[in-house]
C-alpha cells in the first residue's frame, strides 16, 4: 500500500473535504462517490458517530446531575 492512504483515511478525507465547503448538504450517495466507498458504509459510519455523540452527551448529563447533587448535599450543610 506504499503511496496510498488507508481506506478509511481515503475516507476521513473526502468527509473532512466536504464539511469544510459551503455547498449544500449532500446525500449519503454523492459523499460515497467522493470518497471512493458505499452508501452504505458512509451510513455505517454516520450510526456509528451518532451512537458515539449520544453516548457522550449521556455521559456528560449524567456527571452533570451527579455534581449539582452533590454540590446542593454540600450546601445544605
Amino acid at each position: 500500500m506504499k503511496g496510498r492512504l488507508a481506506r478509511n483515511a481515503n475516507i476521513d478525507l473526502g468527509l473532512a473535504i466536504l464539511a469544510s465547503t459551503s455547498e449544500p448538504p449532500h446525500t449519503c450517495q454523492t459523499i460515497a462517490a467522493y470518497c471512493g466507498c458505499s452508501r452504505q458504509r458512509i451510513q455505517q459510519i454516520e450510526h456509528k458517530a451518532l451512537r458515539k455523540l449520544r453516548a457522550t452527551l449521556d455521559r456528560n448529563r449524567t456527571l452533570r446531575e451527579a455534581f449539582v447533587n452533590e454540590f446542593q448535599g454540600l450546601s445544605k450543610k
